[in-house]
């Protein structure tokens, strides 16, 4: 039985979602499984997870989804970069024989002829994208001016997020012994002769007191969207407030991802900002993006340092080890066969949480909000009857 994996985060599910999972699942045969590797309740642009991870798996098994396994934080809390290759080798150990994502406009070739120019490139580009981050530029902004300095006849725009990221799965895919066959998807962006919304969008809509009954969405997002609340950063900033003025620069240098002098910013701008996008958006610069800053709030809210991280990354993959979500009859067969030698697949908390730490800690402190239901206590994979 083969399994072809999708890395997502379904932030929510939408229509786009639903389209590139109906196209997947009908390029595979019958005994075929869809396997997801899904954010938790933490998502990698530095933020909690607009809706809980248990109700976004529910989304995707009722969309297609065989299997749809938790991804560990070690992949949200990092760069675009290290969240692919980590995404690309945990689908690798979970015996994943293609895997498959979705791009602005870009081809496979085009993509792959992009890597090609690269790689022929590479100090060159490396040279200049370092120069640019110098000037204080994000990477993304450094990559984009190198290679338009060095001539880049690349059909699409490698800088745009989607592209960025499938240039990073590729890379990553062509790392492993044995790489995974892949299938490209371009994104929907209309259906019916209507404008669909990304993820991006329809959040900013709802957090803007939109009316969730105006967007096109699948049944069971639509369902999700009226019934729940939306979570979002403003929730905890009070909490993040708290954190911070509790620290002093050398405390808070030793948290994850702050550095270059980092602290003393956040310290300085934190006692005056009444909420956290007006923190942020203080903190914003040519050198650190909104989802850079994000990521590094997150981390200091949930108090993880570079020790406790680098410790975290060196024992999970000494012994990998994943949470499942959700499950459908055909994804359960899939997991009796699976070599849980290299990677091991946990039903509950009861069963075994070695390597879960700091999800766990995610869920406790997403579940402090009012909006969030229980993410703990009797909890199983969706799809398993009790």
């Amino acid at each position: 039985m083969d399994a072809f994996g999708i890395i997502a985060e379904y932030n929510p599910f939408h229509l786009g979602h639903d389209y590139q999972m109906k196209q997947f699942k009908e390029s595979l045969d019958n005994q075929a499984i869809l396997l997801v590797l899904m954010s938790g309740n933490s998502v990698q642009r530095g933020e909690f997870a607009a809706y809980d991870k248990w109700s976004r798996a529910q989304m995707a098994l009722a969309a297609g989804a065989d299997l749809v396994i938790e991804a560990p934080v070690l992949m949200n809390l990092q760069a675009a970069d290290q969240f692919a290759q980590v995404g690309v080798n945990l689908l690798d150990l979970l015996a994943c024989a293609s895997f498959g994502f979705g791009t602005e406009k870009a081809s496979l070739s085009d993509l792959e002829n992009h890597l090609t120019w690269r790689h022929q490139n590479q100090l060159d580009l490396d040279q200049a994208v370092q120069k640019q981050l110098k000037q204080g530029l994000s990477y993304a902004a450094a990559y984009q001016e190198a290679i338009h300095t060095l001539g880049s006849q690349s059909a699409f725009d490698p800088s745009l997020p989607n592209h960025l990221l499938a240039l990073q799965y590729i890379q990553a895919n062509q790392s492993l012994s044995r790489p995974m066959v892949i299938q490209v998807l371009k994104r929907l962006v209309k259906q019916d002769k209507q404008r669909l919304m990304s993820g991006s969008q329809i959040r900013s809509f709802l957090a803007g007191g939109g009316n969730p009954q105006c967007i096109p969405l699948p049944k069971k997002s639509q369902e999700l969207v009226q019934d729940q609340a939306l979570v979002t950063w403003e929730d905890y900033f009070h909490l993040l407030k708290y954190r911070l003025l509790t620290h002093s620069p050398e405390s808070l240098s030793q948290i994850f991802g702050v550095r270059e002098g980092l602290e003393y910013s956040l310290l300085a701008k934190i006692e005056a900002s009444q909420s956290f996008d007006d923190f942020i958006s203080l903190l914003t610069s040519k050198r650190w993006t909104r989802a850079s800053l994000q990521r590094i709030c997150l981390a200091i809210l949930l108090n993880i340092s570079w020790q406790e991280f680098e410790a975290y990354r060196a024992k999970f993959w000494q012994a990998p080890c994943l949470r499942c979500l959700a499950v459908s009859g055909l994804g359960q067969t899939y997991l009796r066969q699976l070599d849980q030698s290299k990677i091991k697949v946990f039903a509950n908390l009861k069963q075994d949480y070695i390597n879960y730490g700091l999800n766990l800690r995610v869920d406790k402190v997403f579940s402090m909000n009012d909006k969030v239901s229980d993410q703990i206590k009797g909890r199983f994979p969706l799809g398993i009857k009790k």
